[in-house]
């Protein structure tokens, strides 16, 4: 074998090492990320910009609310961005009264982050409808209006 061939040989034989290293590590951060190990870039529990999706879940039913102060203070949201109508309100008013009225409620970490436009889920999913465009927020105000009477007012 020649000098020139046993070059190329050393350097495939070093090229297909090194990729067999990267491919392993990068298979190793795979795994520990489908493990349930998350990086430190990851942010955690960052609620998802809503729209269509959460939209769609809200239409079709596989949404299921969370606590009821979130709801009514997702609803303030909505009234306070001009974005609901009288029954968004009204539900608002009754969902507030049925969780001891505004002082009582006022107090509840799940009503303070809805007043800042995050629905959280019964499954703990969260979405803001803060940076949402206007006319889907307003979509969306009516239908978590819609499905928090039925949820939680549907005894009223």
């Amino acid at each position: 074998m020649s000098l020139k061939h046993s070059i190329a040989a050393l350097v495939a034989a070093l090229s297909i090492a090194s990729t067999a290293a990267v491919a392993e590590t990068a298979s190793n951060a795979d795994t520990s990320n489908q493990s349930g190990a998350t990086s430190s870039a990851e942010p955690t529990n960052t609620p998802t910009s809503a729209g269509s999706a959460l939209l769609s879940h809200l239409m079709t039913g596989s949404f299921d609310m969370g606590a009821p102060a979130n709801v009514a203070g997702v609803l303030r949201f909505c009234q306070s961005r001009s974005l609901a109508e009288d029954k968004v309100v009204a539900t608002a008013d009754a969902l507030v009264e049925a969780q001891g009225g505004r002082e009582s409620v006022s107090q509840d970490p799940a009503f303070v982050q809805g007043e800042r436009g995050v629905l959280v889920s019964a499954q703990d999913r969260r979405f803001t409808l803060a940076e949402t465009e206007d006319d889907t927020a307003r979509r969306l105000c009516t239908r978590i209006a819609d499905k928090a009477r039925a949820s939680f007012l549907s005894g009223t």
